[in-house]
């Protein structure tokens, strides 16, 4: 009878672990916060999905890439995204041009580039580590 009492405890500890890890990650974590600010961002956030997501403690940005539907309904296509640590989101744009002025033209290029800095910054890959 004790030994039956002991397995049980035993396996009522590993699941109340097994549980306490999967709510840290997909709802109490940093990485969990910077997924629910990309939410908040999109205009269809229910249609939002992720691949790559990784959040750095070193920066406290969460990075990865996001699809999600548009104003159209349909998806995008993936995107490179960065969630800073005070929540502010960045979204890699779409390399078309969106207009023919080419004054807007070249400030959408300079704040891709800016984006682009930010990512390498922020969310250190072994690429960008090794070129340092």
């Amino acid at each position: 009878m004790r030994k039956k009492v002991t397995g049980i405890a035993i396996v009522t500890a590993i699941l109340i672990g097994i549980c306490t890890y999967v709510l840290w990650d997909k709802l109490w974590s940093p990485k969990a916060a910077g997924v629910e600010a990309l939410r908040a961002h999109l205009y269809d956030p229910d249609s939002l999905k992720l691949r790559k997501v990784r959040y750095f403690s070193e920066t406290g940005a969460t990075c990865g890439e996001a699809n999600a539907r548009n104003r159209m309904g349909g998806y995008v296509g993936f995107r490179r995204f960065v969630v800073d640590h005070d929540g502010k989101v960045f979204i890699e744009s779409d390399s078309r041009a969106s207009t023919s002025d080419l004054t807007e033209q070249l400030k959408e290029v300079q704040l891709q580039i800016a984006i682009l800095q930010l990512m390498d910054a922020r969310c250190p890959t072994k690429a960008s580590a090794s070129a340092r």
